[in-house]
């Protein structure tokens, strides 16, 4: 049976592991059989140790504890920092990590040059272990894994030219087919009972967690599917990808707990690819090889007496070749000795692009800049943006209050979990999950939104029934969710703030519907005004305040999105005949925004739509029709061809409007 460790038992496995005294155990064989590979859990416990003394971290080391103490606190990071700088410690560390860890004064940091530069030992050291193996497709067809593999790269030769060509908008799918138990567990009373879980990542940020039911009555010859949508991984891998799985007797551990690891894991593999350039398979496998062990050491020091792991690292080459072989479906041997032995079968397939990295532009004079693509910020959803102002006091009771504003930005990632992250004008923050009072992480079914209420951050969607919750945005935490079961749950809504407060705005059954928030009753969304429109087409709406109106597009059956306006009490409808837009491809692709242009500070409205010349399926870019609008009508557009697939977020944030797209 499997246990969690605590943080005393974790210390103690850490000291085990530097004395020596744990040389035959699992963790601290695999720790000795590569010095070289370990070189990233040495980086963390030298970070956690200057951490810990209050010295400057590098990059790399300020990102590796920070996980660390994400998994298990910052008590925990801390004891590590002093059990590393020990004397006893220090010395045992020189059997463990390279000499780049080892004779490196605490005084000085690692950072990832200093691991670059160590790539080329690590592949020569690890090319001989049995325990690391580099295949070709055509080996792996033929069953050349024995089930002793460690890590697993599997190469391709390239694909370009050849039957197995796959496009590049495509992405890489790989899916849990089934598993065989080829040999039950020793041991053990009665027959087995064993879930899987696994993460994963591509170089393009992309990353999966999947952690599987349990599969009971479970012994020799047995065999179970795991269903259609049990994805290893999922996503753009314009390199590789790489995933680690593991096969566990069923126990009783907190599942919060396994998801953190689970999540941090698939951080460090978005991490992995270290080496750029003409070089870089060359070192592909020492950078899987080292990733590898961070992530196993991890892992022993939560979890105990678990059957099997592997990871696995596919180059896009490989992927692309293997969906094209044996109906894209291989095996993996899964050999836990006296725990059982089991034999997984993957599929790989390509197709369309779901998650991808958002791109951020800003609006200045009617022109929109050159698009940057934030490879850190991979969504499979359009995202939703809101800008945030708060005050901070001044230190000096002389000096003023000083005014931040913040662009805070959600979406849903390819598990559809919900991510954060802001924009302080200069750089984009890393994404971490929506969180509920529990920990636990946070779902969305549909579209996710971001709105302000009175000074006050607040996210609403959809997982069954529609949520509405305060949400902090220094801990991602969600507050006291609302559930609306009726309210625009059907449809992809418009969520904006009316002065101090906020609104929901949908269309359903022919009527377009506002909603107000109350947060503070208990009660949630009440209905604020309602307009029935006869020519209701199946898109979702887009809306803005505008001159002491809402004005709200909505999709027609003439092929347009037409446009009403109310007063921001829900009253006085009328038409707005001057502003259609071409109906669009992807309800809604018509986003609006108000703002003032810097050379004209004048209220105006800005929509997007599609005008044709693009086909998202098939990767090309639509060309989206940029309109200005005041209340006389139209006054200016540009069109531009940039590959928007899933739709548009807009916010006026420090006097530039800004855009991020999908």
């Amino acid at each position: 049976m499997s246990t969690v460790l605590t943080s005393p038992e974790r210390a103690a496995r850490l000291r085990e592991q530097l004395s020596g005294a744990g040389v035959d155990s699992r963790e601290g064989r695999r720790l000795r059989q590569s010095p070289a590979a370990n070189v990233l859990i040495g980086t963390l416990l030298h970070g956690a140790a200057r951490r810990e003394q209050g010295l400057e971290l590098t990059a790399l080391e300020q990102r590796l504890t920070d996980q660390l103490a994400y998994l298990f606190g910052e008590e925990t990071l801390a004891e590590f920092g002093r059990i590393y700088a020990e004397p006893a410690s220090r010395a045992g560390a020189a059997s463990l990590f390279p000499p780049l860890i080892t004779e490196r004064s605490l005084k000085e940091g690692v950072d990832v040059e200093d691991v670059r530069a160590l790539l080329p030992a690590i592949q020569a050291e690890v090319a001989d272990l049995p325990t690391v193996r580099q295949v070709d497709v055509e080996d792996l067809g033929r069953g050349v894994l024995t089930g002793e593999e460690n890590v697993v790269v599997v190469t391709g030769a390239p694909v370009k030219g050849t039957e197995f060509e796959v496009d590049d908008v495509y992405e890489a799918r790989v899916r849990f087919v089934k598993f065989r138990c080829d040999r039950e567990s020793s041991g053990e009373v009665g027959r087995d009972e064993i879930y899987w879980m696994s993460a994963s990542a591509g170089d393009t940020k992309v990353q999966i967690i999947t952690l599987s039911p349990e599969y009971g009555k479970i012994s020799t010859g047995s065999v179970r599917d795991f269903g259609t949508d049990a994805y290893w991984f999922k996503g753009a891998a314009e390199k590789f990808m790489i995933g680690h799985t593991q096969v566990w007797e069923a126990d009783h551990s907190s599942p919060s707990q396994v998801r953190r690891v689970l999540a941090d894991i698939a951080r460090n593999f978005a991490e992995a690819a270290l080496e750029e350039g003409p070089t870089w398979e060359a070192v592909f496998m020492a950078v899987v090889a080292a990733t590898a062990a961070l992530v196993n050491w991890i892992m022993s020091l939560n979890k105990d007496d678990f059957v099997a792991e592997k990871t696995v690292a596919y180059t896009r080459s490989a992927l692309a070749r293997m969906a094209g072989t044996n109906g894209g479906q291989s095996d993996l041997v899964f050999d836990g000795g006296r725990g059982g032995k089991h034999t997984l079968t993957i599929e790989v397939s390509f197709g369309p692009v779901i998650a991808t990295g958002l791109s951020h532009s800003i609006f200045y004079n009617d022109t929109w800049s050159t698009p940057v693509k934030i490879p850190h910020l991979v969504s499979a959803s359009r995202p939703s943006m809101t800008s945030l102002r708060t005050t901070r006091p001044a230190d000096d009771p002389e000096e003023e209050d000083r005014v931040i504003d913040t662009l805070y930005v959600v979406y849903k990632d390819s598990s559809n979990i919900i991510q954060m992250t802001h924009y302080d004008g200069e750089h984009w923050a890393e994404p971490l999950p929506v969180v509920g009072a529990l920990g636990q992480v946070i779902r969305a079914e549909e579209q996710v939104n971001i709105g302000t209420h009175d000074g006050q951050l607040f996210l609403t969607w959809i997982s069954g029934s529609r949520y509405t919750a305060r949400i902090d945005p220094t801990n991602r935490w969600v507050e006291f969710p609302a559930k609306q079961s009726s309210v625009g749950s059907n449809e992809e809504c418009a969520f904006l703030a009316i002065g101090r407060q906020t609104a929901l705005i949908n269309s359903e059954s022919g009527w377009l519907r506002i909603h107000r928030l109350d947060p503070d009753s208990g009660t949630g969304w009440s209905e604020l005004g309602a307009y029935r429109v006869i020519d209701h087409g199946p898109g979702g709406t887009a809306a803005t305040v505008y001159k002491g109106r809402i004005w709200i597009f909505y999709d027609s059956l003439g092929g347009y999105y037409k446009t009403m306006s109310c007063t921001t009490a829900g009253t006085d409808w009328r038409e707005e005949p001057n502003h259609e837009l071409v109906r669009t491809q992807a309800p809604p692709f018509a986003v609006v925004a108000q703002h003032g242009a810097h050379d004209k500070p004048v209220e105006r409205i800005i929509t997007f739509s599609n005008v044709g010349g693009g086909d998202p399926e098939m990767g090309l870019p639509p060309k989206l029709y940029t309109g200005v609008y005041d209340e006389t009508g139209h006054k200016a557009t540009t069109v531009e061809p940039i590959p928007v697939r899933k739709g548009l977020a807009l916010a006026w944030h420090e006097g530039t409007l800004h855009r991020l797209y999908w």
